[in-house]
């Protein structure tokens, strides 16, 4: 199976039944791992609250498939894991304004830490998805 664009892939998917989404599940999984752990090196420090463990709350969720057959994984910072260093208030809007707002001054860091590690690992999905596949095809065929 060759492809070079997302709507291959799916076809690919359903031609292999249940295999072709659990190798798809595979690689975004492997694929939101290393934006998180890149999205870790750029995680800014928030500079009237040092040591904030944002870095530390980000995490890639594993991916899940909707009864629809929809695959989805995510990349989360922020959330409950801050809120005993934060406090009630701005544990779930840190990582927001931090991820958002460029204007902030960070000692390392920089604002977009998601999203640019997001944007630079989307051109590589498709392509890793389809060696996958064909991988996972050429062991069902055996």
């Amino acid at each position: 199976m060759e492809t070079t664009d997302l709507g291959g892939v799916i076809e690919s998917m359903r031609r292999l039944g249940k295999a072709g989404p659990e190798a798809a599940m595979r690689i975004l999984n492997q694929k939101a791992q290393n934006v998180a752990a890149r999205a870790r090196e750029l995680c800014p420090d928030d500079p009237d609250t040092p040591g904030t463990d944002l870095a530390d709350s980000i995490r890639a969720t594993k991916a899940t498939r909707s009864k629809g057959g929809m695959i989805s994984v995510a990349v989360i910072a922020g959330g409950a894991r801050l809120r005993k260093r934060l406090g009630k208030r701005a544990y779930n809007i840190i990582a927001v304004v931090q991820h958002e707002d460029p204007t902030l001054k960070h000692r390392r860091g920089q604002a977009k830490f998601v999203e640019q590690p997001f944007l630079q690992i989307v051109p590589t999905v498709a392509p890793d998805l389809q060696d996958a596949l064909d991988q996972e095809a050429a062991r069902v065929a055996g």
